[in-house]
């Protein structure tokens, strides 16, 4: 014997179980598509565009010239970050160069001087973390100006340094 799958011709008996199912698989239906409509408009809203490309000179189209970037950009703005840059790198260069004489005058092992190298670094990889988010969401300019403002203070606070790393004096005997 057949079973009829039309809820209409089936039997009495089957035909609430039929149209129950049919009703659960549309309302199955309609809420799996919602859902996928809600997470759709959910990513667009949550995506956050500060500006268009088209709208960032030297992207797209036709390249800028130095002078035309300095136009736009501000000259006022690249020759601090210029000037940043090249503090950063004096100080860096420093470092190195004058390790030895660090390393006696605080009593410090190689080790404390890699270890200062090497956090020096660290904090410079792991600062570009939250400043790249901050640059995103906030006036670099602003974002510049508290980071020099920042780093000066680094620097006054490592002239104005004393020994970090206590430990008996070295007695090195003179030839």
């Amino acid at each position: 014997m057949s079973t009829p799958t039309d809820p209409v011709t089936a039997a009495p008996e089957a035909a609430p179980e039929a149209a129950s199912a049919g009703v659960a698989a549309g309302l199955a239906a309609g809420l799996i598509e919602a859902e996928a409509e809600r997470r759709a408009q959910q990513a667009d809203s949550q995506r956050e565009v500060l500006f268009a490309d088209e709208l960032l000179p030297g992207v797209g189209g036709e390249r800028l010239s130095l002078r035309q970037g300095l136009a736009a950009g501000g000259s006022v703005t690249f020759l601090t970050l210029m000037t940043l840059s090249a503090l950063d790198e004096l100080e860096s260069a420093a470092l190195t160069t004058l390790a030895p004489d660090i390393r006696d005058a605080f009593g410090l092992s190689d080790g404390a001087i890699v270890f200062i190298s090497a956090a020096a670094g660290a904090f410079l990889v792991l600062g570009a973390l939250p400043m790249g988010w901050l640059a995103d969401r906030c006036r670099r300019s602003r974002v510049i100006g508290w980071a020099g403002v920042v780093f000066s203070v680094m620097v006054l606070a490592s002239g104005l340094a004393a020994n970090a790393f206590p430990c008996t004096p070295h007695v090195r005997a003179v030839s």
